[in-house]
């Protein structure tokens, strides 16, 4: 290769070096000397007394809220009429005591636009009690860190703020709205609940004086929907039913006293409850062991029961009547939520609240013979005086009789048909009771089902102090069940062979 060409080469090979160290030098971004920028871990910006601040103004789009001091309390002017929840306030407040920054950006003449500060950007404005003013101005969101960009006064910096700072702009007025709340009622003091849905009475229970109590044990009668009261139950069921009831709080205000109850559906609510109780007027002292429940006798119990051996006294049944104070409140339930919770709201009160399906269906969709108590007679043999029993033309009447032993001590004996019995057969006497007492409904009656036979199989007559209950076993479809007759109320089944067994055991009483 001769020189001038060695030359050429050469030559070109040093132009393509240049020409790549140009386009190198093109592709880095020039340093801007008019926008530096520094960050740091924790940057303060302002520190604001919480006690000094008078006005606290957010406008941030839709959600715009001035909050006023006024004498002790707060005010919010869009709503001045509103109950302020002073605890929420003071919350809100708070996050203004130490105002912080994640970054700091000096900026001579570059424009805002693209922090999101030029328009359509949210301000914050506090003033405190000497007049002095703090305006913030925030605008796009601070990436990866999180938080906004944003201004404060004529300070000529953009910062990135916290997230615990910027997030003040979705401080809303229904959120320090104080809402309205059911709360330490007791379920002891409960005295009634209604349940209406769709416009059919589904559910309806109450306290009721002894005298009229369906269970011994249990002061509360279910009166509907069933033509007949059914007692309610001394399980858990029943207590978690109840706590329901004496305790509500809402998840979110939706709206204070809104005018337009139909975006709602609580125009024509689909669910209305109900709920009676009562107060303890002021005077009353109650004794440190007045019972809400008492302890039953230990003899005749079965394992299978929760809270068995337990008898529920209502508030009702113990505080003076004229210690009483009657109160209510109505529960309405309207349209389902985006998020699948319900619209509800107190009674006249217009404020529109969120709350959970788990605990509106909780309170609404309630059945009778879910909570009603199973027992087809579930009175201990001690708590009656006698009881009688006929089984096609066998009669067996059994009373209970109080005498003292030979040391004086009050004890029961059993006389049957007239026959006093020797104390050392107490236990072949109390066994076909315990029979009869296991006895619990299986299922409810099927109305297609037309026994034959009419006349009851087994007929027992229970003598308690105020009152009798009589219960009647029934034919039914001839196989698998008796239908239960208690005091005219003649909805359920109970398992044939069981209730046969507890016959035969009757009968055994006549050989003692």
């Amino acid at each position: 290769m001769s020189k001038g060409a060695k030359k050429t080469i050469t030559l070109l090979g040093l132009v393509l070096v240049l020409g790549g160290i140009i386009a190198a030098y093109m592709l880095v971004p020039k340093k801007d000397n008019k926008k530096q920028e520094v960050k740091k871990e924790n940057i303060g910006v302002a520190n604001i007394l919480t006690d000094g601040i008078r006005l606290v103004k957010i406008d941030a789009g839709e959600n715009k809220m001035e909050l006023v001091k006024d004498g002790d309390s707060w005010k919010i002017m869009e709503k001045p009429s509103a109950p302020v929840d002073r605890e929420e306030v003071d919350k809100f407040l708070k996050g203004f005591e130490a105002i912080r920054a994640t970054k700091e950006i000096k900026m001579d003449s570059v424009g805002l636009g693209e922090y999101g500060l030029e328009k359509d950007y949210k301000t914050i404005e506090i003033v405190d009690e000497t007049g002095k003013k703090y305006e913030f101005k925030l605008g796009a969101d601070v990436p990866v860190e999180g938080g906004m960009y944003g201004t404060f006064n004529d300070v000529k910096l953009v910062y990135a703020f916290n997230e615990e700072f910027s997030n003040k702009l979705k401080t809303t007025m229904n959120s320090i709205i104080k809402k309205d709340v059911i709360e330490n009622v007791g379920e002891e003091y409960l005295t009634g609940v209604k349940i209406n849905l769709k416009g059919t009475d589904i559910f309806e229970a109450k306290v009721v004086e002894p005298k009229d109590q369906v269970d011994l044990y249990n002061d509360w009668n279910i009166v509907k929907p069933y033509a007949k009261p059914l007692s309610g139950t001394n399980t858990e069921d029943w207590t978690t039913l109840r706590k329901l009831y004496s305790s509500l709080k809402f998840d979110e205000l939706i709206e204070y006293d809104a005018k337009d109850l139909k975006k709602y559906g609580l125009d024509k609510p689909d669910a209305c409850v109900d709920v009676d109780y009562i107060e303890a007027k002021k005077g009353y002292k109650a004794d440190d062991d007045e019972p809400t429940t008492t302890a039953l006798p230990q003899n005749q119990l079965s394992s299978g029961r929760t809270n068995e051996g337990m008898r529920i006294i209502s508030k009702a049944n113990v505080i003076p009547k004229k210690f009483q104070k009657a109160k209510s409140y109505k529960f309405l339930v309207g349209k389902k939520t985006s998020d699948g919770s319900y619209y509800v709201k107190l009674g006249s009160n217009n404020n529109i609240y969120k709350l959970s399906a788990e605990m509106v269906d909780g309170m609404v969709n309630v059945d009778a013979y879910t909570y009603m108590d199973p027992c087809v007679y579930a009175v201990l043999i001690n708590d009656i005086k006698g009881y009688e029993v006929e089984i096609g033309k066998t009669k067996i009447k059994v009373d209970r009789v109080e005498e003292k032993n030979d040391a004086g001590k009050k004890v029961d004996r059993w006389v049957i048909n007239g026959k006093k019995i020797d104390d050392s057969k107490e236990n072949e006497v109390l066994t076909p009771y315990s029979k009869a007492y296991l006895l619990t409904f299986t299922s409810k009656v099927d109305p297609k089902v037309d026994p034959k036979a009419k006349k009851p199989v087994m007929k027992i007559t229970y003598h308690q102090k105020l009152n009798d209950v009589v219960v009647k076993y029934l034919p039914y479809d001839g196989t698998n069940f008796y239908k239960i007759d208690k005091n005219g109320m003649d909805y359920f089944l109970v398992d044939k062979n069981s209730a046969d067994a507890a016959m035969n055991a009757f009968k055994g009483l006549l050989k003692l």
